[in-house]
């Protein structure tokens, strides 16, 4: 039996997973199965509680997604879900009333609100590594809000340290950020709580 005191690397970690998870879902414009896997991370609570996520999760992938599918970012989700209300969607899997769809608009605002930065980033012609970590921090400390996950402590310690080369590296392209992530955070552990 090998007893592995390295821990988990941060990339695979709890808090790194969430963070892969919003970065595919600005990288592939809001995409239904992006989306849906990000709300039912139990860590993305966008300052509300698990119930409502649940509930708004449960709304978005019946109402919107589910045997439809919507245009391209969150424009695409927002004309969707008007067509839903006013009955113009022709195989929702589930029928919205205008309280639900409130809910989701509020929402899809949070969300908006949360990627932002991460919408900026991709959209730019050339990035820094510090540039991308503190997008990366400031999405993830958005969606997180109220979220107590492993590794979230170590992730900070990572964003921190990164945005602390602010003028140092290579500028690069922000095409296929999963690996550059993965590159950045190479090294980076998890240590286990248990004593």
């Amino acid at each position: 039996e090998i007893d592995d005191a390295a821990g988990t690397p941060l990339f695979q970690s709890p808090a790194g997973r969430l963070l892969r998870q919003i970065l595919a879902l600005v990288e592939t414009q809001c995409a239904a199965v992006d989306l849906v896997a990000l709300l039912r991370n139990r860590a993305a609570l966008f300052g509300l509680s698990r119930a409502e996520i649940s509930r708004l999760a449960d709304d978005i992938e019946l109402g919107l997604l589910r045997g439809q599918r919507p245009g391209r970012g969150l424009a695409g989700l927002r004309a969707l879900l008007k067509a839903n209300i006013e009955g113009k969607t022709t195989h929702p899997a589930r029928r919205l009333d205008a309280k639900a769809g409130l809910a989701i608009e509020a929402f899809f605002g949070r969300l908006e609100a949360a990627i932002a930065p991460l919408i900026d980033l991709v959209q730019a012609d050339a990035i820094s590594a510090s540039r991308f970590a503190g997008a990366l921090m400031a999405a993830f400390t958005a969606v997180a809000d109220g979220a107590e996950l492993p590794g979230r402590r170590e992730l900070e310690q990572w964003g921190e340290q990164l945005a602390g080369h602010e003028n140092e590296g290579h500028s690069f392209a922000p095409h296929q950020l999963d690996g550059v992530l993965a590159a950045l955070m190479l090294g980076a552990q998890v240590r286990s709580q248990q004593e």
